[in-house]
């Protein structure tokens, strides 16, 4: 445990130390407005998930299944594919608008 925490503490001043650079802040834009995007992301996944990733299990599950490495396959090249979408239209959307669409509804309700 106190390696597992060491390593941990490792990565997060690594990190720190490369965000600090350009390289680094440049790396980071694409994600940092991922995280101005967290409830709209977060709602667009629980959707994906309902939508479209448990019909595409059950009709493999329907048609002679999946074994346990191409259930494993199909689940990570879903999450992959989420992530590669989040990030390339968080960015799409804002450099159009300034907060994402759930963020704008909440703020408006909220007042």
């Amino acid at each position: 445990m106190l390696s597992a925490g060491a390593s941990a503490v490792f990565v997060i001043c690594l990190c720190l130390e490369v965000g600090a650079t350009r390289i680094g802040q440049w790396l980071a834009a694409p994600l940092i407005t991922c995280g101005q995007m967290a409830f709209t992301l977060y709602l667009a996944h629980v959707l994906a998930l309902f939508f479209l990733m448990a019909p595409l299990l059950e009709w493999f599950q329907e048609h002679g299944g999946l074994n346990r490495t191409g259930t494993m396959a199909l689940v990570l090249s879903g999450a992959m594919a989420f992530n590669v979408l989040a990030v390339l239209g968080s960015v799409l959307w804002k450099r159009r608008y300034d907060r994402g669409p759930m963020e704008y509804l909440m703020r408006r309700i909220t007042g």
